[in-house]
């Protein structure tokens, strides 16, 4: 089961949790930018450059997924 709670990553800096975490509640390259007071091209940089940054959008969403998914096998189940 997935866990709620944030998942600190000490190799990422500061402003990328935040673009990660806006990324991962579905915000746009835009909106996750403007979030963590970078630029867009800086976004898609990180997104095309830094591996350790798209491997952590990519673990958190698939951590939202399973809870996701967790969430509605409990409710299937209940109903």
């Amino acid at each position: 089961m997935a866990s709620n709670k944030k998942r600190q990553n000490p190799t990422l800096s500061p402003t990328q949790e935040l673009a990660v975490q806006a990324l991962v509640e579905g915000l746009s390259v835009t909106d996750a930018a403007a979030a963590a007071g970078v630029t867009r091209s800086t976004i898609y940089r990180w997104q095309a450059e830094d591996f350790l940054f798209v491997a952590e959008v990519n673990h958190r969403r698939a951590e939202f997924r399973d809870a996701c998914r967790d969430r509605i096998q409990r409710l299937a189940d209940h109903a």
